[in-house]
């Protein structure tokens, strides 16, 4: 849990003092209404943009599943690497709203490690619960 984060001071960004203040008592913070519908719509829109795209080699990887309705048809499952090639998604997790807030939370700058969307599609396997790990460890 951060204790640098200075509750009383609501730093420039779209996260406020309220936020902050969560952010610093529980180490996280629920920013209901982050999203506008409009925000929303968008990000609908963008997500279904790339469900539709093929991939292309080198580029955004796209992951399928069996599905579990047609065993003969595959379902995406998850889609990995987008923001370099699709502007809007880029614009608002490495320069916009998302991104602020982030930078506001950590207090310093901030960097886009990985990005990711799993899908869960009619058809698809569930979310069985796990920990991420390094693949090869045990």
């Amino acid at each position: 849990m951060p204790d640098s984060v200075n509750p009383g001071v609501a730093q420039a960004g779209p996260l406020s003092a309220d936020d902050l203040a969560a952010y610093a008592r529980t180490g996280w913070v629920a920013a209901r209404g982050f999203f506008d519908a409009a925000g929303i719509a968008a990000i609908t829109r963008w997500t279904d943009e790339l469900s539709a795209i093929p991939e292309d080699p080198g580029k955004h990887m796209v992951y399928y599943e069996p599905s579990l309705l047609d065993p003969s048809k595959r379902v995406v499952q998850r889609i990995e690497n987008f923001c370099p090639y699709h502007a809007e998604f880029d614009g608002l997790v490495r320069h916009g709203r998302l991104f602020q807030a982030v930078e506001q939370l950590l207090e310093a700058p901030s960097c886009l490690y990985k990005e990711k969307i799993n899908f869960k599609m009619a058809g698809g396997a569930g979310f069985e619960p796990h920990q991420d790990q390094q693949a090869g460890w045990s």
